[in-house]
């Protein structure tokens, strides 16, 4: 039922203009929406009278985060994680391989909850961490296995710069002087999101083999990574 309704909201919504997508669900106008697509940019003055990330570092409450490496909110969690800390504060955070609604992340986020509560109201540490848990609990991708660091970003890594190569190749070695690679982008045929970044469920993983023979997709692969 819930994957029927989905598919008759995603035949609506996938229609252009964006603009015009209240029109077509409520069949009038809808002032916020407008407001929405009027002002997209975060940087927008618009949402200044909203925005009290500059507070953050006020915070002196535990904090619990949990987010997933597919959820969209994931790159801010992760800048309120570098701000708490730089004020002194030691967040929980914990991230696993979903998106925003994936009901995984929910039974983890209850857990974390529950244990997180006992903790700092009850005063009750969970028999698994009674000399207190490490901070920080990742899904390391890959190995597909749970694993405990001290801080984020994990120490002991390196950022690393990657480029891309003619013949579709992705490589840390310096780029050399090549022809450009061009693709075609209709817009009356948008390229299709399978998987990755969503808010809903049918993010993460995905095969993208049918998406790469798209004629507005280039693609640049690495070897396998050990």
């Amino acid at each position: 039922m819930l994957e029927t309704r989905l598919r008759r909201i995603d035949r609506v919504i996938n229609q252009l203009p964006i603009a015009e997508l209240d029109e077509r669900l409520m069949g009038r106008r809808v002032d916020f929406w407008h407001e929405f697509v009027d002002h997209a940019s975060i940087d927008d003055p618009f949402w200044a009278p909203i925005d009290h990330s500059h507070r953050l570092a006020q915070v002196t409450a535990p904090v619990l985060q949990v987010g997933g490496w597919y959820d969209i909110f994931l790159p801010t969690q992760l800048a309120d994680y570098a701000t708490l800390t730089a004020a002194g504060n030691q967040p929980r955070l914990v991230i696993g391989p979903w998106t925003h609604t994936s009901p995984k992340g929910f039974a983890v986020q209850i857990t974390e909850s529950l244990r997180w509560l006992d903790r700092h109201l009850r005063g009750i540490a969970p028999a698994a961490d009674v000399h207190g848990a490490p901070p920080v609990r990742l899904f390391v991708m890959g190995n597909d296995e749970w694993r405990d660091f001290a801080t984020w970003p994990p120490s002991g890594y390196q950022t690393e710069r990657w480029h891309l190569h003619p013949g579709g190749r992705l490589d840390p070695a310096d780029p050399t002087e090549s022809p450009p690679n061009t693709f075609t982008y209709d817009p009356t045929d948008p390229t299709p999101v399978l998987g990755g970044t969503q808010l809903r469920r049918s993010g993460g993983r995905r095969d993208q083999a049918r998406t790469e023979q798209r004629h507005d997709v280039l693609v640049f692969t690495s070897p396998v990574l050990t």
